[in-house]
C-alpha cells in the first residue's frame, strides 16, 4: 500500500492525469483510458522538513512509485475496480464512493465542479440512482481533510509560495485518505515532456468513511 510514501517533505517528480472533458449529463462511466506519467521519489525537501527519514519509508532515490488511476470528469461519475491502490484529483469538493456491484468492489469520482449547483445535483442524483441496488456504499470528501490556514502556513514556509493540490487515495482494504501536495512551475529540467513537473508532499490523513444512509443523504442534497 503505497500511503506510507506520501509523508510531508517528500519530494516527487510527477505530472498527474489530466481530467477528462465531455458532457455534463450525470452518467456513470468508466474511467477513460489515460496515460499514467511516473511518479518518481526525488528526495526529501529541505524547506517543508518531516519527521519520517526516507529510508523509513523504503524509498529510494529516482525510484518510481506505482499507482492506479481514476479519472476526473467534470459532470460525470468515473469508476473503476478497486484493484491495487487507486490515486484521483484534483479534490476540490467531490465525493469519492466505494460500493460493491456484481461481487467486486468500485471505486468511483463523483465528477462535481465549483459554482456549478445544477451540474452538481445531477452528477450526485444519477450516481445515487445508478447505485441504488449496490451494496456498501461509502463515501469520504478529501478536500475537506485540509483548512485553507494550515495549508497557506506550510506554503509560506517555501522560499517561493507554490500551488498546492489535493488528492484522494483509496487503498486495496478500501482505507480512504487525502493527500496534500504542493506544485512547483515547469522549468529547465522539469517540463512536461521530460521529468514532470516537481511536487512535494505536505501531509496526509486517513479520513473515516461516511455511512451508507450518510452517503445517500449527501448525494441527495
Amino acid at each position: 500500500m503505497i500511503e506510507r510514501y506520501f509523508q510531508t517533505g517528500v519530494r516527487l517528480n510527477w505530472m498527474p492525469p489530466r481530467q477528462v472533458p465531455g458532457p455534463t449529463d450525470g452518467a456513470v462511466i468508466d474511467s477513460p483510458p489515460t496515460v499514467t506519467n511516473p511518479m518518481i521519489y526525488d528526495g526529501m525537501d529541505a524547506e517543508l522538513i518531516g519527521n519520517v527519514h526516507a529510508t523509513a519509508l523504503g524509498l529510494q532515490m529516482r525510484a518510481p512509485i506505482a499507482y492506479n488511476w481514476l479519472v476526473y470528469a467534470p459532470g460525470r461519475t468515473t469508476k473503476r475496480t478497486l484493484v491495487g491502490d487507486v490515486l484521483t484529483g484534483p479534490m476540490s469538493g467531490c465525493p469519492i464512493a466505494t460500493w460493491t456491484e456484481n461481487g467486486a468492489t468500485y471505486v468511483g469520482h463523483v465528477g462535481t465542479i465549483d459554482n456549478a449547483p445544477d451540474v452538481n445535483l445531477r452528477v450526485k442524483r444519477g450516481f445515487s440512482a445508478a447505485t441504488g441496488s449496490f451494496a456498501q456504499l461509502s463515501a469520504f470528501s478529501p478536500a475537506n481533510a485540509w483548512q485553507q490556514a494550515e495549508i497557506t502556513q506550510m506554503r509560506q514556509r517555501f522560499k517561493v509560495m507554490p500551488g498546492f493540490t489535493v488528492y484522494g487515495l483509496i487503498t486495496g482494504p478500501g482505507q480512504f485518505y487525502s493527500i496534500l501536495m504542493f506544485d512547483f512551475g515547469a522549468g529547465p529540467g522539469n517540463s512536461i515532456g521530460g521529468r514532470g513537473y516537481q511536487r512535494c508532499v505536505g501531509g496526509i490523513r486517513q479520513v473515516p468513511a461516511m455511512s451508507s444512509v450518510a452517503t445517500r443523504a449527501m448525494l441527495l442534497s
